[in-house]
């Protein structure tokens, strides 16, 4: 098995934990029930477990797809906004609550179409490895 398909096997495997997540995310009936930030991300605690320094990211699927750190270029930067506006209005129902539910799902829809792209990358270096037999 060749390094390149491994870490894809364990990058599909990350993000598809971080898809639920973010699902779960717009599940969330109260602000403690969402997790947003990296600790709360598979793909953080493997690619950047030490926080934003150099190289933070490095090896991330999100930064390759994306070429930013810190999930730069997707929508969790308004889903975290959007949580923090959640969190910091104390009074319950509240406005907040739906729009950071749209971002969250938001943030699961790009997870789950970057998802399809790296199974597809996946079933592809398969398909090779069949061909080379």
């Amino acid at each position: 098995m060749s390094d390149k398909k491994t870490k894809l096997e364990k990058d599909v495997r990350l993000l598809g934990v971080c898809k639920r997540h973010w699902s779960d995310n717009s599940d969330a009936l109260h602000w403690r029930d969402a997790g947003v930030g990296s600790e709360h991300c598979e793909l953080c605690n493997e690619y950047a477990p030490r926080g934003w320094k150099q190289g933070a990211c490095d090896g991330c699927p999100i930064k390759w797809e994306t070429g930013e750190h810190g999930c730069k270029g997707t929508p969790y930067i308004d889903a975290s906004r959007a949580w923090n506006k959640w969190h910091n209005t104390m009074v319950w129902p509240n406005d907040e609550w739906g729009y950071a539910k749209e971002e969250f799902s938001e943030q699961a829809d790009f997870m789950s179409a970057w998802l399809g792209s790296l199974e597809a990358k996946l079933q592809s270096q398969l398909d090779e490895l069949k061909v080379k037999k």
